[in-house]
């Protein structure tokens, strides 16, 4: 299986989506599955932002190495492409409707009848706004490795 995660930049939420579930997928004795991650709007190339890499490195988590990279139509055939927001899966649903079945917003997927369906972005914020933001995404990870699961 290979899952997507998408966000605007690609330099805070996804890569912190992304290095969070393969931690999960590996303390879960989870194998095999393929992860990404990209922006909408992103410039390719960028650094994680330096608040991201600190609050994955208090985790034991490395992005220092982290490039951010703009939605391929290679990214776009992943089995499962999981959003920060819902504009995130509706911009992606409008450009390729064939994507209905696999793109949806993390909190949509991992908790199907919530009402709030985004992650707050950080960029920009403090060191407190991207623990809230690690600690949110850590949740609705567990969550969604739990729907992959009973599928």
């Amino acid at each position: 299986m290979k899952i997507l995660f998408v966000c605007t930049g690609n330099t805070c939420r996804s890569p912190m989506a992304e290095v969070l579930m393969a931690d999960l997928l590996s303390n879960a004795g989870i194998i095999g599955v393929e992860l990404a991650s990209a922006g909408i709007a992103a410039r390719n190339g960028q650094r994680a932002a330096a608040h991201a890499v600190t609050i994955m490195g208090e985790q034991g988590l490395d992005l220092s190495e982290h490039r951010s990279q703009m939605i391929t139509p290679q990214l776009l055939s992943y089995d499962l492409i999981l959003t920060m927001t819902e504009y995130q899966r509706d911009h992606l649903l409008n450009h390729d409707s064939s994507l209905r079945n696999r793109v949806y917003a993390l909190k949509e997927y991992a908790c199907p009848t919530i009402t709030e369906k985004n992650i707050v972005d950080p960029f920009g914020g403090s060191l407190v706004e991207y623990r809230q933001t690690a600690a949110e995404l850590h949740y609705y990870l567990k969550q969604a490795i739990n729907q992959l699961q009973s599928h």
